[in-house]
């Protein structure tokens, strides 16, 4: 067992196994805050979420659907993007060196720019989501998995009135929003696969292959 504080402990909702609800407060309730508070998504925004597959992935565009967002998923992997569609997505698009991030996403948004890009990619991708902007649009960065170190041609920014905003984790407050939409059914887990405690080093290999598609549980015998 582990100690925590009780303001830190909340009800699980009869609805979610216990297996979602170990898949579920990090993820939702990061990109719950990047989208809902930070990113500030309305119905009708083009939202475009970068990458497909991850956990905080599957639960961004649930998330931005719900608030009304028109959303495109981007992956390097098509097959991955189109996975997402069950999930609410309206588009899965493809980008590599030749059809670089920017113009796919500008070609998706008919030439007037993404509203809110949630990215959690860092160097390779957040440049390119910057010049994906429309006016007055917002890069949401919750993470740099591919490196911090960062150049933005700032004129971008200021021409388009435009901003990057950083987000993590989330208040009481977010995560208590979060809790009812996953009570009434509106958000669900996505699991990718459950493993007992001791094979949890096979768990890590499926962490880092290719093929991830949501959460990856590990279950402790009697827990």
């Amino acid at each position: 067992f582990v100690v925590v504080p009780r303001r830190n402990v909340h009800p699980k909702p009869e609805r979610l196994s216990f297996t979602d609800a170990a898949a579920t407060p990090l993820v939702f309730q990061t990109a719950w805050r990047a989208l809902a508070t930070v990113g500030r998504v309305r119905p009708g925004d083009r939202v475009a979420i970068i990458g497909a597959g991850g956990g905080t992935t599957t639960a961004a565009v649930q998330i931005a659907k719900l608030l009304g967002g028109n959303v495109a998923v981007a992956s390097r992997t098509l097959a991955k993007a189109e996975g997402t569609r069950a999930l609410g997505a309206d588009a899965a698009l493809s980008f590599d060196a030749d059809h670089p991030l920017d113009k796919v996403l500008w070609q998706w948004s008919e030439k007037r720019g993404v509203d809110v890009i949630f990215d959690s990619n860092g160097v390779a991708t957040v440049p390119r989501s910057v010049r994906a902007l429309a006016r007055g649009g917002r890069v949401v960065v919750i993470g740099a998995t591919t490196g911090p170190a960062v150049e933005i041609d700032l004129r971008t920014l200021f021409w388009r009135q435009a901003s990057i905003r950083g987000s993590t984790m989330a208040s009481f407050h977010e995560f208590n929003a979060v809790l009812d939409h996953l009570a009434s059914g509106r958000l669900k887990p996505v699991i990718d696969s459950v493993y007992p405690f001791e094979q949890a080093p096979e768990a890590f290999r499926r962490f880092d292959g290719a093929d991830l598609f949501g959460k990856i549980v590990v279950e402790i015998a009697g827990a």
